[in-house]
């Protein structure tokens, strides 16, 4: 999912299936904010939608109800053939391309997406050519969400769970996570949307529901994971032992019931930046 402007992160075809079957999904509430905003003062039909670092399409598939045409946008051809095999909806295609040179005529485009990965772009290179692709009145929808945490019913269970979780996200983890990651964990407030309209959204909560063994393949989809094994592939297995700890803690909630069965909420915060072009063509 990473462009030209730094080292490419997505790129195994083992990581691009984990991303795809792991990755939480946004819920439908962020799209109606963002049609929402589009729609106050650019008019449908609403031709024709781009989504930069679609990754495995989870983001472009939201885009297809509302658009005539939704074109998904990685520089991964990984990602773009696992988003390619899952996709079904005729008006949907994937292509290579990166956020910093856009293959889309001047003032062609009604909505560009960029969901979790602005902060692998070069940002002003984009948004120059964000500009330039808009039609009058388009829009750039930029979001994402911050850490999911675990949450159960016994709060002592959950106090549990969540020092498990933070150990593997900061301890293991955290020197394994790029810098740009930053931005992520402080939930984009540092970056603006740098139209003459903007405005920024932070009501919705992204909301799964997990096992154990969701959660783990969650946590390998993190670019952090796939760095530490590259560096440490004597330690690949490491998460086998937080697996275990998991099952133990989880497992007083029901007794009755296998660990590996038991499911819980994961929540964590979306945010949503918007911007108008007043450009026009």
């Amino acid at each position: 999912m990473t462009s030209g402007a730094g080292p490419r992160l997505f790129e195994a075809a083992s990581h691009a299936k984990l991303y795809s079957k792991f990755r939480p999904t946004y819920p439908k509430s962020v799209m109606q904010k963002i049609l929402s905003f589009l729609l106050e003062k650019h008019s449908a039909p609403l031709e024709l939608a781009v989504d930069i670092g679609c990754g495995s399409g989870q983001s472009s598939r939201s885009l297809t109800p509302h658009f005539k045409q939704v074109v998904g946008l990685d520089v991964s051809q990984v990602q773009i053939s696992q988003a390619q095999s899952k996709s079904v909806e005729e008006n949907l295609t994937y292509r290579q391309g990166s956020a910093e040179e856009i293959p889309f005529s001047d003032h062609s485009i009604d909505l560009i997406t960029c969901a979790q990965s602005l902060h692998w772009f070069n940002a002003d290179k984009f948004y120059k050519e964000a500009s330039r692709t808009l039609k009058h009145q388009g829009c750039v929808a930029v979001y994402g969400y911050g850490v999911n945490l675990p949450y159960v019913p016994d709060e002592g269970i959950q106090t549990s769970m969540h020092q498990e979780y933070l150990k593997i996200y900061k301890d293991i983890l955290g020197p394994h996570w790029d810098k740009r990651r930053y931005h992520v964990d402080n939930l984009y407030c540092n970056i603006q949307v740098p139209f003459r309209e903007s405005k920024r959204d932070d009501s919705v909560v992204m909301e799964a529901v997990m096992s154990v063994d969701d959660m783990i393949g969650y946590i390998k989809t993190w670019s952090s994971y796939q760095t530490y094994i590259r560096t440490f592939p004597e330690k690949s297995d490491f998460l086998l032992k937080h697996r275990q700890k998991f099952l133990e803690i989880i497992q007083p909630i029901s007794p009755s019931t296998p660990a590996e069965e038991i499911r819980f909420d994961v929540r964590g915060p979306i945010f949503i930046l918007l911007g108008r072009n007043s450009v026009r063509s």
